[in-house]
């Protein structure tokens, strides 16, 4: 790699840093197609990303912690589903060519943008109140979030992202932040709360994909730094912004990740 190119993936990794925390993402639905463009095959390009993404969830959540929104219950409680999928969509990865897994890859970020631009009216089943959890956060500016949660949606669909987590090297973030939203989490908890859950999702992925050998360290460690500080810039960022911007940034950014990888792949 020349040093243009090392510049070039410093600056892409704080700016994809920066909106992946301010957005409550480990940011690997953008280093993903960064690394392949780069060069790297997908099965190498995810299993990086997913090991840089274990990175951002830490150094965000540092912050939402500091912030004190992070619903420590229902993460713990979701992560219980999330990790073993994420390790199942880890081992699947050697199943499949890497065209194939731009090809997915390229479908799944299409489908979560659309959802998050129509903004669709379905909501989960609260008609059994032993699924319902009640939940109360009070964040360090005394501001007060009360809501309730259905678990058995929260859990079936945490298991799904855990899996996408593994197998895509998304970290996961991606899809629980809508997961967050659609069983009744405000979008600021639902924010800070995946934080905490791609620290805990990626760090087994990144486990499994350590031992199928899929990490490539050179570029672990060229863009950790950059995409570690703009994580802290963005979680900062993110309490200023409104939630229907929120939603509309993260659903822009995905469109545009799925067409240059759609390019990338026809190339």
């Amino acid at each position: 790699m020349t040093v243009i190119i090392y510049l070039m993936i410093i600056l892409a990794t704080f700016g994809i840093g920066f909106v992946a925390s301010m957005l409550g993402l480990g940011g690997g639905f953008l280093v993903v197609p960064l690394l392949i463009f780069a060069g790297l095959s997908a099965h190498s390009a995810i299993g990086t990303t997913i090991s840089i993404a274990m990175f951002v969830g830490f150094s965000s959540f540092a912050e939402y912690y500091r912030q004190r929104r992070v619903d420590w219950g229902l993460a713990i409680v979701i992560e219980c589903a999330s990790v073993p999928g994420s390790i199942i969509g880890a081992y699947l990865t050697s199943h499949v060519s890497s065209d194939q897994l731009i090809f997915l890859f390229i479908l799944i970020l299409i489908i979560i943008s659309i959802f998050l631009i129509s903004q669709p009216s379905i909501q989960p089943n609260f008609k059994f109140s032993y699924f319902i959890w009640r939940r109360e956060i009070i964040d360090r500016k005394e501001q007060r979030f009360t809501y309730q949660v259905n678990l058995f949606w929260a859990l079936l669909l945490g298991f799904f992202a855990g899996l996408a987590a593994g197998f895509f090297g998304i970290s996961g973030g991606i899809m629980k932040v809508p997961i967050l939203i659609f069983v009744g989490v405000p979008i600021h908890i639902a924010v800070a709360t995946s934080s905490l859950m791609i620290s805990l999702t990626s760090s087994a992925a990144f486990a499994t994909h350590f031992l199928l050998g899929n990490i490539d360290y050179r570029y672990l460690l060229l863009a950790s730094p950059g995409i570690i500080l703009g994580a802290q810039l963005g979680a900062r960022k993110a309490r200023k912004i409104k939630p229907r911007k929120l939603r509309k940034i993260f659903s822009i950014l995905l469109l545009l990740a799925a067409i240059a990888m759609l390019v990338r792949l026809l190339s």
